[in-house]
């Protein structure tokens, strides 16, 4: 990641030579994101800021600004941005899903998330992620056994990964399928590696305290 800054460093001054019209957006998210892996959330919120002052309806960079908000752990201005962007494009697939997603990770407002998480599967029906976020807003609301029906789609569609698995193990844990828990929470941890590496310790550290529980459980039977 820091050779990544670098190197989109001198390639946004060689763009810029291009003039004022020159196309920076996907040089800068890049950056940004790079900013992020190195742990600089701050320097990666600051570049993402900085553009859309030039270019305040750049939906690209609204959407990366929000989640450069999430990665930093800025949870309501993330929301707030993504709401914004939905203000200048309400059909943009991913905040939509990212609304309906925070909404059902702070287990508030879930008819107003399935709702959004719909609209964006309307959009993008062959989204794993987002029939994820649709899975877990299903089983925040209590319907374990329709999320799992979600969520083993979504995992067929993404393929293996960290979170969606983590999610089905929830839903088989809650449906007491505690052999298929523990099965989608090992596979889960061997897919930890793909995440961002700021993400991964606290995913592992979930993922295996879920597992010693589902040992405890099991052996008082």
């Amino acid at each position: 990641a820091p050779d990544a800054v670098a190197l989109l460093r001198r390639a946004l001054q060689e763009r810029e030579r291009g003039g004022p019209d020159a196309d920076l957006a996907d040089l800068q998210v890049a950056l940004a994101d790079s900013l992020a892996r190195s742990g600089r959330h701050d320097d990666s919120v600051a570049v993402l800021r900085a553009a859309l002052s030039a270019h305040p309806r750049d939906e690209e960079l609204l959407f990366a600004l929000g989640a450069a908000y999430d990665r930093a752990g800025q949870a309501e201005l993330a929301l707030a941005q993504m709401r914004a962007l939905l203000v200048v494009n309400p059909d943009h697939a991913e905040a939509l899903n990212f609304v309906g997603y925070s909404l059902a990770e702070q287990g508030a407002r879930l008819d107003e998330a399935e709702k959004l998480v719909r609209r964006a599967l309307e959009l993008k029906p062959r989204s794993g992620h987002i029939l994820d976020s649709l899975g877990w807003v299903l089983f925040r609301g209590g319907d374990a056994r329709r999320a799992i029906e979600v969520l083993e789609q979504a995992e067929a569609l993404a393929g293996p990964d960290a979170t969606i698995l983590e999610h089905l193990g929830d839903a088989y844990r809650a449906s007491a399928r505690l052999g298929d828990a523990a099965q989608a929470y090992r596979r889960a941890l061997s897919n930890v590696a793909e995440e961002l590496p700021s993400d991964q310790g606290k995913r592992r550290a979930s993922l295996e305290r879920k597992l010693r529980e589902l040992g405890e459980r099991a052996g008082r039977r």
